[in-house]
Order: structure tokens, then sequence, then C-alpha cells
């Protein structure tokens, strides 16, 4: 009887083991896809950047076509009362909340970039 009793205990403490094992691979996991996540994220606000500054960013530009290029958004609102705008759009880098420059896309009626505006973390302060 005793002996049962120790392999079905000897089972159990495996089954814990297991499990723990098991939730720590998870979180591991998880952790490697915030990474991808963040570094995608930043990637895409760089190139956005990048373009801004070396005007390959146009008006005109559907918002499909800025979202498949530069991912979504921090931050998007609507913009009620305005008769030309709709969307404001804001990307920064994803992790720099207070020293990252600033981008605004406004965007149009039509869901067309109609106008954009580059706060540099400088004047942040």
């Amino acid at each position: 009887m005793v002996l049962i009793l120790v392999i079905l205990l000897s089972g159990c403490i495996a089954i814990s083991k297991y499990q723990a094992l098991s939730n720590l691979k998870a979180y591991g996991d998880s952790q490697n896809e915030i990474e991808v996540y963040l570094e995608n994220q930043t990637d895409s606000f760089v190139k956005l950047e990048q373009d801004l500054k070396n005007g390959k960013l146009k008006q005109g530009i559907a918002q499909k076509a800025i979202l498949s290029e530069y991912g979504p958004p921090i931050f998007s609102k609507e913009i009620p009362h305005d008769p030309n705008l709709k969307n404001l759009l804001l990307y920064r880098h994803p992790t720099k909340y207070f020293t990252s420059d600033k981008i605004y896309l406004y965007i149009d009626q039509t869901d067309k970039l109609y106008a954009w505006e580059l706060v540099l973390a400088s004047e942040n302060e």
C-alpha cells in the first residue's frame, strides 16, 4: 500500500514540474513575441520618419496604403466637426514615450493623407 502511495505521489510531483516548465516556456515564447513586435514597430516608425524627411510621403496617399506600409499608429482619433478631416494618426517610437519624435498624419474624409506634422522630441520639452 505504501509503495502504491509513493508511486502515485511521485507522479503528481512530475506532473506539477511539467506544468511549471510548460508555463515558463510559454512565458519565454510570449516575451520573444513582444520583442519581435517592438522591433517591427520601431523599424516602421524609423522608416516613416525617414520617408517623411526625404519627401517620399505624399498628400493623397490612401490610409490603407499608409497602414500597410508603416503599420498601425500608436494612437488614432476621429476628428469631429471638421469638414476636411476625418482621422488623426499618431506615430512615435514604441518605447520612448516622452523622448521620441512624433508624427501626426491627418486623414481626410476620403480616407487619404491630407497633411502631416513632425514634432521633434526637442520641441516636446
